[in-house]
């Protein structure tokens, strides 16, 4: 589902066509109110972004959504980062792969232990101030 609301095991995203997409993964969607912020954060201002749980997560739905970079919190409710990460690295996605959360005392620990389990895989922590993250 695009921009919003819950998406449903079988539902699949469009394919790639118009702006560029983002790939959030969780349950939900980032709230209005977040979404320019996230657009921003991956340097697409003018993306539509996308959620996929992580069990949507399949070839042929990063083949149809094409996205530039995939985004999530550190946790979802039902997932996590290295689950997320594990499941983009076994699909072979080469694109950035990026998790938002507030301010952490070490972040780097997060980092070093997704990249222990996904050596392939273009991870990253930013901490993002500002509004609650879903």
């Amino acid at each position: 589902m695009t921009e919003g609301g819950r998406t449903h095991a079988g539902s699949r995203p469009h394919p790639a066509e118009g702006p560029p997409a983002i790939l959030w993964i969780g349950r939900t969607a980032p709230p209005p109110a977040l979404r320019d912020p996230v657009r921003e954060i991956a340097g697409l201002p003018g993306a539509r972004i996308v959620c996929l749980p992580v069990a949507a997560l399949d070839r042929a739905a990063l083949a149809e959504l094409a996205p530039l970079v995939a985004l999530s919190t550190l946790t979802w409710p039902g997932g996590d980062v290295l689950e997320a990460g594990l499941a983009l690295q076994g699909l072979g996605f080469a694109r950035p792969y990026r998790a938002l959360c507030p301010a952490l005392p070490d972040g780097a620990m997060i980092e070093r232990e997704v990249r222990l389990h996904c050596p392939d895989l273009d991870f990253a922590v930013v901490e993002v101030p500002g509004p609650t993250l879903p």
